[in-house]
């Protein structure tokens, strides 16, 4: 008679090698790679136009910045002016490897605190691997006592393209771009989403020099990329994102991000159609690994829930 112990181990070996397939497949159908650079492409363009922002609020205050230049028709406000900020292995931009180059800002200043500028980078290193910052356009910035707020849309944004941006910016542009400013920041991503902005607050702390500011993020954007055989909508979103690149330049200190991605592939008639569906929120923290937490994941990215991803920042 048959062990029935052996019988049963060599039974069990059987069913784990003749399910293994049908269990791995199930398995990657969950574990996708998450669209962690649609957060690093948004911080990677908030970062350099809040830096130079900054740089130009300060400098129309007679603020006395190395290695920046200013123009202006009329020493009073309103007015028009350009700055020209040199960017140096000693005065890097605030994200990226080192690079020289400059950034040039053109704007209408209403008064010390709110303007509309075009900001143009220049033989500086502003890229990931899907795209490099360019330019931007009309965008408004406003200063108080809580720091510099600029907002952008995606629109805003002009990507591997050297097409010129107008630098003509009137009265009445300022006023529609100032009053589509939000009067809050949000506070969940529901907020967030509904705004399809992105929001980058710039302060200088104590003993301040050039190079030493922190940066806060809020907001979201949303990319649609189309295909003959593929639609995919992506909802990037950041709440309360702290970046200070004279401590860490790898990655957020604090703060949360959300990522959540429809892919419809396929069609009926095709064996490789379906729709996936995925969230992924990632939270950051003190350690500068250049890594963000994978705190929860839903959908095709549920196994990656308690694993990490690499925000690449300074690359």
């Amino acid at each position: 008679m048959k062990n029935p112990a052996c019988f049963a181990a060599i039974s069990a070996c059987l069913l784990v090698l003749n399910c293994s397939n049908p269990v791995k497949t199930l398995i990657a159908q969950f574990n996708k790679a998450p669209d962690i650079p649609a957060v690093t492409r948004a911080i990677k363009a908030c970062l350099p136009l809040g830096y130079a922002a900054n740089c130009a609020m300060d400098a129309m205050v007679n603020s006395r910045i190395p290695g920046v230049i200013v123009a202006r028709d009329v020493d009073s406000f309103p007015c028009n002016a350009w700055i020209s900020i040199q960017v140096s292995k000693a005065h890097p931009l605030p994200v990226g490897g080192d690079s020289t180059g400059t950034v040039e800002v053109i704007g209408l200043w209403t008064d010390t605190g709110t303007a509309v500028m075009c900001v143009f980078f220049t033989n500086t290193n502003v890229k990931d691997s899907t795209f490099t910052l360019k330019n931007a356009a009309f965008v408004p910035v406003v200063r108080d006592t809580g720091g510099t707020t600029v907002v952008f849309a995606s629109e805003d944004i002009n990507a591997d393209s050297a097409a010129v941006v107008s630098t003509r910016i009137t009265d009445s542009m300022v006023t529609i771009k100032i009053a589509g400013m939000p009067s809050s920041l949000p506070t969940d991503s529901s907020v967030a989403v509904n705004q399809k902005a992105w929001i980058t607050v710039v302060k200088e702390p104590a003993g301040y020099s050039l190079g030493g500011e922190t940066y806060d993020l809020y907001g979201a954007s949303q990319y649609l990329g189309v295909s003959p055989s593929t639609v995919e909508v992506v909802d990037a979103v950041m709440l309360d994102v702290h970046l200070t690149p004279s401590v860490c330049r790898k990655n957020p200190l604090s703060g949360y991000a959300m990522i959540r991605d429809i892919k419809i592939q396929g069609t009926n008639t095709n064996s490789n159609s379906g729709t996936e569906l995925g969230t992924t929120i990632l939270s950051f923290g003190a350690t500068c690994n250049g890594n963000a937490a994978i705190t929860l994941a839903t959908g095709v990215y549920l196994a990656r829930t308690g694993t990490s991803a690499a925000i690449n920042l300074d690359k």
